[in-house]
């Protein structure tokens, strides 16, 4: 699943009204080709089963697609009242999450889904922010961060297992304003002494507290969102005008979090020969366009990280950035089968 992050201040998740645009990257190196007229927005690959967001021709809305050996089909769609506003497919291919605004976006509504049947599975969970956080490994449980009061309060991290009703792991206050998942660390921006935004870093479920700071706050530079991939997390930013895309490497064993604690860390004189403070790692990477950034889409299964730009003659572009080379290349169309 590519986890779509838009630049807006406190909603991770929200409307855009999108343009015509190919702009997924098969992280499974599957046969590529063109799909009618019709353009993919966002294309995840489990397995055999793709799953995608197309604008049909002549339409207003988007719409959210599985493929697979079976054929096409509808999972949800964009229509008023509703908007799609991101989706979230499970490790198995399985299930797919689908966070849907309503009006002006001042509530969202999550529901889930049978990949295989489109039926829904689940009666909608419904508040001014939900924002889909993570599936776990196995499939069955779905993370979420919840908030009832549109950019305040306090915001909670749920765990769902869809046979029970959504239990709270842990509740922040009103300072978080974003929350990001990658196996079972949790990642939050927070404002808490930071009017420009921090990036903690700490397990799931863990409170507050038990935080490391990955990137800390810094006069003139604002921190618009955290996107988790399987090779490290991205953060989008802003100084003054400028667009700035960091990123924090996960370490040889997949994680990203520190080693160390906050107080280890405070008295110890050699730390930055430590492996594990990935922070002392993190670089910039260069943005190949001056075009206004609309959102980044990461998938923690997945790496790299894609960024969609709005072109003023061209719409939606989307370039994704390749680590294992370094460079950023062209969206890509729905793969064929």
């Amino acid at each position: 699943m590519r986890k779509r992050t838009i630049r807006t201040g406190l909603m991770i998740w929200t409307l855009l009204s999108f343009a015509t645009a190919a702009i997924a990257e098969n992280p499974h190196a599957m046969k590529t080709g063109n799909v009618s007229p019709d353009a993919a927005i966002d294309v995840v690959t489990r397995g055999t089963r793709l799953f995608y967001e197309i604008k049909r021709p002549g339409s207003n809305g988007i719409d959210l697609v599985v493929r697979d050996n079976s054929g096409e089909r509808k999972i949800a769609g964009s229509g008023a009242p509703y908007e799609i506003s991101g989706f979230m497919a499970s490790p198995d291919g399985g299930k797919v999450a689908v966070a849907l605004a309503q009006g002006d976006a001042k509530t969202v509504s999550l529901c889930v889904y049978d990949a295989s049947t489109g039926n829904q599975l689940t009666a909608p969970i419904t508040a001014a922010q939900v924002d889909i956080a993570a599936w776990s490994e196995d499939s069955h449980t779905l993370y979420f961060a919840f908030r009832r009061t549109p950019g305040a309060g306090d915001i909670s991290l749920m765990a769902w297992n869809l046979q029970l009703a959504p239990a709270t792991l842990q509740t922040y206050d009103a300072d978080v304003i974003a929350i990001a998942m990658r196996k079972n660390e949790t990642f939050l921006l927070s404002r808490q002494d930071a009017p420009t935004a921090k990036l903690l870093a700490l397990r799931t479920g863990k409170p507050l507290s038990a935080a490391v700071e990955l990137v800390p706050a810094r006069s003139g530079r604002t921190l618009d969102s955290v996107s988790p991939a399987s090779d490290g997390v991205y953060v989008l930013a802003r100084e003054g005008s400028q667009e700035r895309l960091l990123r924090i490497p996960a370490r040889a064993n997949g994680k990203i979090e520190p080693a160390f604690t906050q107080k280890f860390i405070a008295g110890c004189r050699n730390c930055r020969s430590f492996p594990g403070l990935r922070r002392n790692q993190t670089s910039e990477i260069s943005i190949p366009s001056e075009d206004p950034i609309a959102m980044i889409l990461a998938d923690p299964l997945a790496p790299g990280v894609t960024i969609i730009f709005e072109d003023r003659t061209a719409g939606l572009v989307g370039l994704s950035y390749k680590p294992s080379t370094g460079h950023f290349v062209s969206g890509r169309t729905v793969p064929s089968m």
